[in-house]
């Protein structure tokens, strides 16, 4: 449920800043090539939606400990989870029909400000998708916060209290450039209503 909410949520962000900066995922070469407006704009919230969806899967190696809901996990367990972007990335990199979406898998926990998060050896300006990983780290953090994070930490926000602590955390954790989309009333809704929808059929479905 966590991966599909993160590619809806992301697809529903990318589409509204690709209307208004038709160039922003242009990093992505596949992207760039790309002349025809409407194409583009498909082809980018393709790319969104299916990065979501695939930006987790490392989280199948370590399948026992997603698995332990009933407590909080121990320090040395969140330092096993942090292997799941290397695991992940090893993953998609070694298929060719995955392979673009390596680099997500590898960055979505990594700091906009490369202080903090994991793993090191991502290079955030040395990544020719940064935007699309700054998208998703930022869309996966919200998800987390807001709700998959509670198993295992023990904490919940609102969907509010999650935006306005990502707000402040604009330039640190955060890209400006995305943030700054987060001040805009109708995205905010449009984010929460994705949420909210995705995980109603999600339940109703999928999870029998």
């Amino acid at each position: 449920m966590h991966s599909y909410i993160v590619g809806k949520t992301a697809e529903a962000f990318c589409d509204v800043i690709i209307k208004e900066e038709p160039a922003f995922f242009d990093d992505i070469e596949s992207i760039r090539e790309i002349k025809d407006p409407g194409e583009k704009r498909r082809k980018v919230m393709e790319f969104a939606r299916k990065a979501g969806l695939y930006h987790d899967v490392g989280k199948i190696y370590f399948i026992d400990l997603y698995s332990r809901t009933t407590r909080q996990w121990f320090e040395e367990e969140y330092e096993m989870a942090h292997l799941h972007t290397t695991s992940g990335a090893r993953c998609l990199e070694n298929r060719a029909s995955t392979r673009q979406f390596a680099m997500i898998a590898l960055g979505h926990h990594s700091w906009y400000d490369g202080s903090r998060g994991y793993p090191e050896d991502y290079r955030r300006l040395e990544c020719n998708d940064r935007q699309m990983v700054d998208v998703i780290g930022l869309m996966d953090w919200l998800d987390n916060v807001t709700y998959t994070a509670q198993l295992y930490t023990g904490v919940e926000k609102t969907f509010d209290q999650a935006v306005e602590e990502a707000v402040e955390l604009e330039g640190k954790r955060f890209s400006p450039l995305l943030t700054v989309w987060l001040r805009d009333n109708l995205m905010k809704e449009r984010l929460k209503e994705v949420i909210l929808e995705g995980r109603r059929e999600v339940f109703l479905n999928y999870i029998q």
